[in-house]
Protein backbone atom coordinates (compact mmCIF):
# COMPACT_ATOMS: atom_id res chain seq x y z
CA UNK A 1 0.00 0.00 0.00
CA UNK A 2 1.38 3.59 -0.74
CA UNK A 3 -0.43 6.90 -0.45
CA UNK A 4 0.83 9.92 -2.18
CA UNK A 5 2.33 12.20 0.04
CA UNK A 6 5.94 13.91 0.56
CA UNK A 7 7.05 15.07 3.25
CA UNK A 8 10.55 16.79 5.07
CA UNK A 9 12.28 16.39 7.93
CA UNK A 10 10.55 19.05 9.85
CA UNK A 11 6.77 17.58 9.50
CA UNK A 12 8.27 14.23 10.47
CA UNK A 13 9.40 15.37 13.60
CA UNK A 14 5.77 17.21 14.09
CA UNK A 15 3.85 14.20 13.34
CA UNK A 16 6.17 12.12 15.25
CA UNK A 17 5.27 14.02 18.62
CA UNK A 18 1.51 13.86 17.93
CA UNK A 19 1.98 10.26 17.07
CA UNK A 20 4.24 9.83 20.68
CA UNK A 21 1.00 12.20 21.90
CA UNK A 22 -1.61 8.99 20.89
CA UNK A 23 -2.71 10.79 18.20
CA UNK A 24 -3.89 7.81 15.98
CA UNK A 25 -3.44 10.15 12.35
CA UNK A 26 -0.09 10.96 13.32
CA UNK A 27 0.70 7.54 14.37
CA UNK A 28 -1.04 6.39 11.05
CA UNK A 29 0.77 9.06 9.04
CA UNK A 30 4.75 7.87 10.82
CA UNK A 31 4.19 4.79 9.89
CA UNK A 32 3.62 5.27 6.79
CA UNK A 33 6.44 7.79 6.64
CA UNK A 34 8.91 4.65 7.83
CA UNK A 35 7.08 2.58 5.48
CA UNK A 36 7.95 4.76 2.03
CA UNK A 37 10.55 6.55 3.63
CA UNK A 38 9.18 9.89 4.03
CA UNK A 39 11.04 12.48 5.72
CA UNK A 40 13.18 9.33 7.39
CA UNK A 41 15.01 6.46 5.99
CA UNK A 42 13.37 2.86 5.40
CA UNK A 43 12.42 1.01 8.63
CA UNK A 44 10.00 -1.36 8.15
CA UNK A 45 10.41 -2.84 11.51
CA UNK A 46 9.29 0.90 12.90
CA UNK A 47 6.10 1.28 9.91
CA UNK A 48 4.75 -1.76 12.01
CA UNK A 49 5.23 -0.54 15.64
CA UNK A 50 3.14 2.71 14.71
CA UNK A 51 0.78 1.07 12.06
CA UNK A 52 -0.35 -1.40 14.39
CA UNK A 53 -0.75 1.56 17.31
CA UNK A 54 -2.73 3.40 14.79
CA UNK A 55 -4.89 0.34 13.66
CA UNK A 56 -5.40 -0.46 17.51
CA UNK A 57 -6.46 3.00 17.94
CA UNK A 58 -9.38 2.63 14.90
CA UNK A 59 -7.19 4.54 11.93
CA UNK A 60 -9.02 2.56 8.69
CA UNK A 61 -6.12 3.19 6.57
CA UNK A 62 -3.60 1.65 9.00
CA UNK A 63 -6.01 -1.25 10.03
CA UNK A 64 -5.85 -1.76 5.89
CA UNK A 65 -2.30 -1.68 5.81
CA UNK A 66 -1.98 -4.49 8.48
CA UNK A 67 -4.43 -6.41 6.41
CA UNK A 68 -1.86 -6.00 3.53
CA UNK A 69 1.02 -7.21 5.73
CA UNK A 70 0.01 -9.73 6.92
CA UNK A 71 -1.70 -10.97 3.48
CA UNK A 72 1.55 -10.82 1.65
CA UNK A 73 3.64 -12.10 4.34
CA UNK A 74 7.12 -9.87 3.68
CA UNK A 75 6.95 -7.65 7.07
CA UNK A 76 5.06 -10.43 9.00
CA UNK A 77 4.41 -13.86 8.96
CA UNK A 78 1.66 -14.78 6.64
CA UNK A 79 -1.71 -15.56 8.61
CA UNK A 80 -5.01 -14.74 5.51
CA UNK A 81 -7.41 -15.18 8.75
CA UNK A 82 -5.77 -12.21 10.91
CA UNK A 83 -5.59 -10.56 7.76
CA UNK A 84 -9.09 -10.69 6.70
CA UNK A 85 -9.62 -9.16 10.10
CA UNK A 86 -7.65 -6.11 9.82
CA UNK A 87 -9.36 -5.81 6.09
CA UNK A 88 -12.97 -6.53 7.91
CA UNK A 89 -12.12 -3.57 9.97
CA UNK A 90 -11.32 -1.09 7.77
CA UNK A 91 -14.25 -1.86 5.41
CA UNK A 92 -16.83 -1.45 8.46
CA UNK A 93 -15.33 2.04 8.85
CA UNK A 94 -16.33 2.82 5.23
CA UNK A 95 -12.64 2.76 4.10
CA UNK A 96 -12.86 1.62 0.76
CA UNK A 97 -9.45 0.23 0.01
CA UNK A 98 -10.62 -2.08 3.08
CA UNK A 99 -13.84 -3.14 1.36
CA UNK A 100 -11.92 -4.20 -1.79
CA UNK A 101 -9.62 -6.73 -0.04
CA UNK A 102 -12.45 -7.60 2.13
CA UNK A 103 -14.29 -8.73 -1.52
CA UNK A 104 -11.34 -10.16 -2.54
CA UNK A 105 -10.96 -12.44 0.64
CA UNK A 106 -14.37 -13.90 -0.35
CA UNK A 107 -14.03 -14.36 -3.71
CA UNK A 108 -10.90 -16.58 -3.27
CA UNK A 109 -11.67 -17.95 0.22
CA UNK A 110 -8.69 -16.30 1.39
CA UNK A 111 -8.88 -16.12 5.48
CA UNK A 112 -12.60 -16.99 5.09
CA UNK A 113 -14.83 -19.32 3.08
CA UNK A 114 -15.23 -18.85 -0.51
CA UNK A 115 -18.34 -17.16 -1.27
CA UNK A 116 -18.84 -14.90 -4.11
CA UNK A 117 -22.40 -13.16 -2.89
CA UNK A 118 -20.40 -11.62 -0.41
CA UNK A 119 -17.77 -10.72 -2.58
CA UNK A 120 -20.01 -8.78 -4.58
CA UNK A 121 -21.45 -6.94 -1.51
CA UNK A 122 -18.28 -5.87 -0.53
CA UNK A 123 -16.74 -4.59 -3.86
CA UNK A 124 -20.41 -2.70 -4.65
CA UNK A 125 -19.68 -0.52 -1.42
CA UNK A 126 -16.06 -0.19 -2.73
CA UNK A 127 -17.38 0.75 -6.57
CA UNK A 128 -19.59 3.13 -4.78
CA UNK A 129 -16.86 5.04 -3.73
CA UNK A 130 -15.07 4.89 -7.65
CA UNK A 131 -12.77 2.52 -6.03
CA UNK A 132 -11.65 1.26 -9.94
CA UNK A 133 -10.18 -1.93 -8.70
CA UNK A 134 -13.89 -2.92 -7.20
CA UNK A 135 -15.44 -0.99 -10.07
CA UNK A 136 -13.55 -3.78 -12.30
CA UNK A 137 -14.45 -6.83 -10.17
CA UNK A 138 -17.78 -6.03 -9.68
CA UNK A 139 -18.36 -5.57 -13.40
CA UNK A 140 -16.70 -8.78 -14.31
CA UNK A 141 -18.93 -10.68 -11.78
CA UNK A 142 -22.03 -8.85 -13.68
CA UNK A 143 -20.81 -9.92 -16.96
CA UNK A 144 -20.65 -13.67 -16.01
CA UNK A 145 -23.21 -13.60 -13.37
CA UNK A 146 -20.51 -14.65 -10.31
CA UNK A 147 -22.55 -14.44 -7.21
CA UNK A 148 -25.07 -11.89 -8.81
CA UNK A 149 -27.80 -11.82 -12.06
CA UNK A 150 -25.82 -11.55 -15.34
CA UNK A 151 -26.31 -7.65 -16.40
CA UNK A 152 -23.82 -6.87 -19.35
CA UNK A 153 -25.33 -3.37 -19.36
CA UNK A 154 -24.26 -2.74 -15.82
CA UNK A 155 -20.68 -4.01 -16.38
CA UNK A 156 -20.17 -2.14 -19.33
CA UNK A 157 -20.78 0.68 -17.13
CA UNK A 158 -18.74 -0.02 -14.34
CA UNK A 159 -16.19 -0.72 -17.03
CA UNK A 160 -16.11 2.64 -18.48
CA UNK A 161 -16.23 4.23 -14.67
CA UNK A 162 -13.21 2.66 -14.09
CA UNK A 163 -11.70 3.16 -17.77
CA UNK A 164 -11.64 6.57 -17.11
CA UNK A 165 -9.56 6.74 -14.02
CA UNK A 166 -6.91 5.01 -16.38
CA UNK A 167 -7.73 1.42 -15.66
CA UNK A 168 -6.49 -0.91 -18.15
CA UNK A 169 -7.61 -3.73 -16.89
CA UNK A 170 -11.08 -2.03 -17.49
CA UNK A 171 -10.28 -1.05 -20.93
CA UNK A 172 -9.21 -4.41 -21.40
CA UNK A 173 -12.48 -5.59 -20.96
CA UNK A 174 -14.38 -3.03 -22.56
CA UNK A 175 -12.11 -4.25 -25.99
CA UNK A 176 -13.06 -7.77 -24.90
CA UNK A 177 -16.67 -7.35 -25.20
CA UNK A 178 -16.63 -5.33 -28.54
CA UNK A 179 -15.09 -8.34 -30.07
CA UNK A 180 -17.57 -10.16 -28.54
CA UNK A 181 -20.12 -8.63 -29.85
CA UNK A 182 -18.75 -8.51 -33.42
CA UNK A 183 -17.10 -5.37 -33.70
CA UNK A 184 -13.64 -6.80 -34.45
CA UNK A 185 -11.91 -3.51 -36.09
CA UNK A 186 -12.74 -1.11 -33.36
CA UNK A 187 -11.73 -4.08 -30.71
CA UNK A 188 -8.11 -4.86 -32.15
CA UNK A 189 -7.35 -1.40 -32.24
CA UNK A 190 -8.11 -0.57 -28.08
CA UNK A 191 -6.13 -3.78 -27.85
CA UNK A 192 -3.34 -2.47 -29.67
CA UNK A 193 -3.14 0.62 -27.48
CA UNK A 194 -3.27 -0.82 -24.20
CA UNK A 195 -0.49 -3.90 -24.80
CA UNK A 196 2.09 -1.26 -24.20
CA UNK A 197 0.25 -0.31 -20.78
CA UNK A 198 -0.40 -4.05 -19.59
CA UNK A 199 3.33 -4.82 -20.23
CA UNK A 200 4.20 -2.08 -17.90
CA UNK A 201 2.06 -3.27 -15.59
CA UNK A 202 3.15 -6.63 -15.53
CA UNK A 203 6.77 -5.27 -15.39
CA UNK A 204 5.90 -3.99 -12.02
CA UNK A 205 7.40 -5.47 -8.74
CA UNK A 206 5.96 -6.21 -5.18
CA UNK A 207 2.30 -6.45 -6.63
CA UNK A 208 -0.32 -9.02 -5.75
CA UNK A 209 -2.41 -8.58 -8.72
CA UNK A 210 -1.40 -10.38 -11.95
CA UNK A 211 -4.64 -9.68 -13.82
CA UNK A 212 -2.21 -8.07 -16.44
CA UNK A 213 0.09 -11.46 -17.19
CA UNK A 214 -3.48 -12.69 -18.03
CA UNK A 215 -4.59 -10.04 -20.25
CA UNK A 216 -1.55 -9.95 -21.56
CA UNK A 217 -2.16 -13.99 -22.15
CA UNK A 218 -5.21 -13.79 -23.86
CA UNK A 219 -4.25 -11.28 -26.12
CA UNK A 220 -1.27 -13.05 -27.33
CA UNK A 221 -3.05 -16.64 -28.06
CA UNK A 222 -6.08 -14.62 -29.45
CA UNK A 223 -4.35 -12.48 -31.24
CA UNK A 224 -6.24 -9.55 -29.98
CA UNK A 225 -3.52 -6.30 -31.11
CA UNK A 226 -0.93 -8.34 -31.29
CA UNK A 227 0.28 -11.73 -33.52
CA UNK A 228 -0.57 -14.78 -32.12
CA UNK A 229 1.96 -16.46 -30.77
CA UNK A 230 0.84 -19.36 -28.16
CA UNK A 231 4.20 -19.93 -26.84
CA UNK A 232 4.33 -16.58 -25.27
CA UNK A 233 0.87 -16.99 -24.49
CA UNK A 234 1.54 -20.07 -22.08
CA UNK A 235 4.71 -17.98 -21.08
CA UNK A 236 2.22 -15.11 -19.55
CA UNK A 237 -0.07 -17.28 -18.03
CA UNK A 238 2.55 -19.49 -16.08
CA UNK A 239 3.93 -16.38 -14.70
CA UNK A 240 0.36 -15.31 -13.20
CA UNK A 241 -0.19 -19.34 -12.15
CA UNK A 242 3.21 -19.11 -10.30
CA UNK A 243 2.54 -16.28 -7.62
CA UNK A 244 1.43 -16.67 -4.46
CA UNK A 245 -2.01 -16.15 -4.04
CA UNK A 246 -2.74 -15.92 -8.07
CA UNK A 247 -4.58 -13.41 -9.44
CA UNK A 248 -6.48 -11.32 -7.34
CA UNK A 249 -8.26 -9.15 -9.89
CA UNK A 250 -10.74 -8.58 -12.52
CA UNK A 251 -12.46 -12.28 -12.02
CA UNK A 252 -11.80 -12.39 -16.10
CA UNK A 253 -10.22 -15.61 -15.79
CA UNK A 254 -13.22 -16.81 -14.11
CA UNK A 255 -16.56 -18.00 -15.72
CA UNK A 256 -15.11 -18.55 -19.22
Amino acid sequence: MTTAIKASKEEFQLHLKDAREGDSYAQSWIGNAFDLGLGVKIDLAQALKWHKLAAENGEAYSQSWMGWALDRGSILRRSLTKSFKWYKKAALQGYANGQYCVGQSYAEGQGVSKNLKLAVKWWRKAADQSYQEAQVNLGKALEEGLGVRKNIQLAKKLYQAAARQGDFIAKYNLARLKMRSGLRSQAQKEFKAIIPELKKLAKQKDKTDYSAELCLGDCVYNGWGIRVNKRQAARWYRVAARQKGGPVSGLWWQGK
